[in-house]
């Protein structure tokens, strides 16, 4: 039998499936016939992906069994099913049937093969009015089963369908729509299993779609598809995916749909949470943090070193506790102003300034030019000054005074102080003549550069001269050119530096003016005057030459002495007329001290005294000293000597011998170490003999800082970090500048060895330069430089563009209006509500500003940025007077709770119409009280504007875009509850309800596009 399934369409929104059956052979029709045997089932049917409607279904000629059951075949010669759109006043036909069992079969009968299409009905049309609608059973064969029969060559295709139907006159039952569908399908199915047999496929069964699914190219001569990459199976139908998406997603179309935390086109990469929010690199699932952030994804704003524990991170920002400052709180505050108030020649009286917080302090003076020998005091918190005693008159001495919290020392201050020079004790008047008078006094302590001496008469005659310090206990001199027979005030002070210590006097008189008298009577009553000008001349390893000036008065002779550190020599008595002496056998390298004095009888003159050294290197001096060497220059001996001994110490306790040649007069010692003070000897030898030796100081140069450079550049800021150097310092002085700009020094101190620079211009290229610095002396100066980050937006428009240039923190930032350089405004910007950008243009969260203000006050605005403020209306209709389209958003909160709602179109008009309020469309939670306002003018108590009998401003207290009056009063009085009066917004709290938090905020409508866009992009792949 062969059988012809025809699809036509018949009738104005009907369609028709037509079953006929034919035989080669004509046969009488073997039905009762009905004409137009109906009825109405009421499904709705979904197959293969459509949604098809029916409601009727016509017999022309039905065959069935008597009994009504399964056993009974009823065989289907001719069936059309008729299926029109649904309608609402589809009517029940009053025919009710039942038909048990309905087959449709076609039979192909081949020689080798046999090939069956089956499609069994079972329907139960147990048609009755108002019944409910019965189960339905599970198919007993499943759609679209392959059976082989008799051998690999016999197939059946089955397709079963089960309905029972509902009560009658339920068209609209979504089980009668499936039906429909169903049989779509089968004829579909039909029809492609025809085609295939056609084409000679049917021969292995393969049964397969010539269109692969749309997937893949149909290969006529294997009857099979070739497969599109991404997609497999014999139909193309299954999707295939890189490496089965590793198991992290699923496989939809050929593409990996990755699971929450992977992505990639495998699925193969670990995602980080939340991308980081933009604050830091995503690596193998972790986020790594951009400085300033932390946190799983980033979203935490940390500070520098976490404060160091020496004070609070408020918005990435440290807050230092009492004493403490710097962006890590890892400084502590100096004292300033440390100041000198009295001066002693052994004592120091220093004060300064307290600093809070302060545990204690620590004060250290050393002498200027030998740190080695520095002293420290800890002085406590509640005094601010100190005595120091024990110190040397006429030294000039380096107090430092710094801070101490946490065993964290500040910066120091730092003064130069002198000690007095000590007085002059016991001077007096020793001798006098008609025309001089001769002092002496007791010399101080300590070696001074001279003796300021000072004469003056009562007539007027004064005079000033310069007396060297004697190498004796006191010192003698003589002052001469005075008048006769006159008082003298002689004063006496020594001189250390620029130090002049304290005068001392003493009272001479000059004799009478007659020169015999007086001759006579210093010859017979008066002491020998003494020798002056007494020296060595011609010093050899082992003798020296004395010459010194004759005495006037007549003498028997001199008498010469010496001694050293061996003992004293016997007395040598020289003729009165000499005026020189050869001394000889002396030691090579000795010191001897010379004495001289004129003797008649009995009588003998004060002596003179000088020194004389046995040949020993002279003039040993230190040039051209480094940070690692020193080299060392001398005066050759005039004796003949075997050679040089050097020697070098420091006191650290590293020292060195070095030999030269005997015609060497200079040697370099290299190996020093940094900043270091060393002794320097030098001595003749000859044989087992040495001279005297001679001794100097050589200080190294301190070493400079090394690997200076900077890290973690921004657009405003970056950190310079350096070693230090091995030298023992004070502290560094580090500057920067910009390639043209002035340069800015800071002083830092000995333990630092980092500093965060703030406040830079963005893009520019800035050049750094360190020194280490002791006392007086620097290092060599190191040099690095740095490019700040350039911005996105040099002259950013609102607080996106702010938040594009890579600043992510809510505060106040400059923006440009409309891009107009010369228009800069300073504004509030919210970096973290609903991805942030936001230009804040109100802040009601304390009730400490009254917004009871006049127009003129909410034209201009007032409050502070960052606490309770209105921006001011001039500046509102600036910045949505520009070709953006702004959003803008009302956050509003009472207690814990907190509301929003965001219009997509925001504009305030010029003054001239009374900023007239433009307003979009609503979304958020809180309620719509925006529209109500749209179009209004702002009123104020001042000026009236709505359309209100009274002024809603004054009514309300507050202002606003008012009609008449308010479903949002957020200028309106803080805290206050009575009807109307408060901070309102009464879809949600009504107007008996005052919010203590309300904040209105703008920015680009893009912005906010752009993320919807974002999170649906997300939200498509789940």
């Amino acid at each position: 039998m062969l059988s012809k399934i025809n699809k036509r369409a018949k009738g104005k929104g009907a369609d028709e499936i037509k079953l006929l059956t034919d035989s080669n052979k004509e046969e009488p029709q073997r039905a009762l016939q009905f004409d137009h045997v109906c009825g109405v089932w009421p499904y709705d049917v979904g197959y293969s992906g459509m949604l098809l409607n029916f409601t009727s279904w016509c017999f022309k000629t039905v065959l069935w069994s008597s009994t009504g059951d399964l056993s009974g075949l009823v065989t289907l010669e001719t069936m059309i099913i008729r299926f029109n759109p649904l309608r609402k006043d589809l009517v029940l036909l009053g025919i009710l049937f039942t038909v048990s069992h309905l087959v449709f079969s076609e039979e192909k009968v081949d020689a080798e093969k046999e090939v069956t299409f089956s499609h069994v009905y079972k329907i139960d049309s147990g048609c009755k009015q108002g019944s409910p609608a019965g189960q339905l059973s599970q198919d007993q064969a499943s759609e679209g089963q392959v059976v082989t029969v008799d051998g690999e060559n016999d197939i059946v295709f089955k397709h079963s369908i089960r309905l029972q139907s509902a009560g009658c006159g339920c068209a609209d039952s979504e089980d009668f729509k499936a039906l429909l569908y169903r049989v779509n399908g089968l004829e579909e199915e039909v029809n492609y299993l025809k085609s295939q047999c056609a084409q000679g496929c049917c021969k292995g069964g393969s049964g397969v779609d010539t269109s692969c699914s749309g997937h893949g190219t149909y290969q006529q001569d294997s009857c099979s598809c070739k497969c599109n990459p991404g997609w497999e199976g014999p139909d193309c139908s299954i999707s295939s995916c890189p490496d089965e998406c590793n198991d992290n997603g699923r496989c939809i179309d050929g593409r990996c749909v990755c699971y929450e935390g992977y992505s990639g086109h495998d699925c193969s990469k670990l995602t980080c949470p939340n991308d980081c929010k933009d604050k830091g690199h995503c690596v193998d699932g972790k986020c790594v943090c951009f400085s300033g952030f932390s946190g799983e994804d980033c979203s935490v704003s940390t500070c520098p070193n976490n404060c160091i524990g020496n004070g609070r991170c408020v918005d990435g920002q440290c807050i230092c506790d009492e004493g403490f400052f710097g962006i890590d709180c890892s400084m502590v505050l100096g004292p300033k102003g440390l100041r000198l108030i009295k001066v002693t020649d052994v004592s120091l009286l220093v004060e300064w300034e307290s600093v809070k917080g302060a545990e204690y302090y620590i004060l250290s003076y050393y002498p200027k030019g030998n740190q080695g020998a520095i002293k420290e005091v800890q002085v406590e918190n509640t005094k601010n000054s100190y005595l120091i005693t024990g110190l040397k008159p006429g030294v000039t001495y380096i107090v430092q005074v710094y801070a101490v919290i946490k065993k964290i020392n500040s910066e120091s201050d730092q003064i130069v102080a002198t000690t007095d020079v000590s007085g002059i004790e016991g001077i007096k008047v020793v001798g006098q003549t008609e025309d001089s008078i001769q002092v002496d006094w007791k010399n101080p302590g300590i070696a001074v550069d001279y003796f300021k001496l000072t004469h003056a008469s009562p007539g007027g005659q004064a005079g000033q001269e310069n007396v060297a310090m004697s190498q004796e206990a006191r010192t003698i001199h003589t002052i001469v050119g005075l008048n006769p027979g006159t008082e003298y005030q002689i004063g006496v002070k020594a001189i250390q530096g620029e130090v002049e210590g304290k005068a001392s006097f003493a009272t001479g008189v000059t004799g009478p003016d007659d020169c015999k008298a007086m001759l006579l009577t210093e010859l017979l009553s008066t002491d020998i005057d003494a020798p002056t000008n007494l020296a060595t001349r011609e010093v050899t390893e082992n003798s020296a030459t004395v010459t010194w000036d004759g005495v006037r008065a007549e003498i028997d002779g001199y008498i010469l002495t010496y001694s050293s550190a061996e003992g004293t020599s016997k007395e040598i008595k020289v003729a009165a007329g000499s005026t020189s002496h050869q001394l000889t056998s002396l030691k090579p390298g000795v010191l001897y001290t010379v004495y001289l004095w004129a003797y008649k009888g009995s009588r003998s003159s004060r002596k003179s005294s000088t020194e004389a050294e046995t040949d020993a290197p002279t003039n040993l001096l230190t040039k051209e000293v480094t940070d690692s060497s020193a080299s060392v220059t001398w005066n050759k001996v005039l004796a003949e000597i075997d050679g040089y001994m050097l020697s070098y110490s420091s006191p650290g306790g590293s020292n060195q011998e070095v030999r030269v040649g005997a015609e060497i007069t200079h040697n370099k010692f290299t190996g020093l170490k940094p900043g270091v003070l060393y002794t320097v000897n030098v001595w003749a030898v000859k044989g087992s003999r040495s001279s005297r030796k001679v001794t100097t100081v050589a200080e190294t140069e301190i070493d400079a800082p090394k690997n200076l450079k900077a890290i973690d550049v921004q657009t405003q800021t970056s950190t310079i970090t350096w070693k230090a150097p091995q030298a023992n310092i004070d502290g560094y002085i580090l500057t920067y500048r910009a390639e043209d700009g002035s340069a800015v020094e800071k002083k830092l101190t000995a333990r630092e060895s980092r500093l965060g620079l703030t406040g830079l211009s963005l893009g520019k290229k800035y050049i750094v330069t360190l020194l280490a610095y002791r006392g007086s002396k620097k290092s060599k100066v190191v040099e690095t430089s740095f490019s700040t980050v350039g911005l996105a937006y040099p002259f950013p428009t609102d607080c996106t563009q702010i938040m594009k240039n890579g600043i992510m923190e809510s505060g106040v930032y400059t923006i440009y209006v409309n891009n107009n350089h010369s228009r800069a405004l300073q504004v509030y910007c919210d970096m973290t509500t609903d991805g942030g950008g936001w230009i804040v243009l109100q802040r009601r969260n304390s009730g400490k500003l009254d917004f009871m203000k006049r127009w003129r006050d909410y034209m201009k605005g007032f409050g502070e940025l960052t606490d309770e403020f209105w921006l001011g209306l001039e500046k509102l209709h600036e910045l949505t007077n520009t070709p953006t389209q702004y959003e803008v958003r009302f956050d509003l909160g009472l207690g814990s709770e907190r509301k929003y709602a965001v219009y997509d179109n925001f504009k305030v008009a010029p003054a001239k119409q009374k900023f007239k309020l433009t307003i979009g469309s609503y979304k958020g939670d809180a309620g719509d009280a925006m529209t109500y306002h749209q179009g209004a003018p702002f009123t104020t108590v001042d000026s009236d504007n709505d359309i209100a009998l009274g002024n809603c401003a004054l009514t309300h207290q507050g202002a606003w875009w008012y009609t008449n009056c308010h479903l949002a009063n957020l200028n309106g009085r803080f805290g206050d509850n009575r009807h109307s009066m408060g901070v309102n917004w009464q879809p949600w709290k009504g107007h008996l309800q005052s919010l203590d938090f309300a904040e209105i905020k703008m920015r680009p409508l893009a912005a906010a596009s752009r993320q919807k866009r974002s999170l649906k992009r997300r939200g498509a792949l789940y």
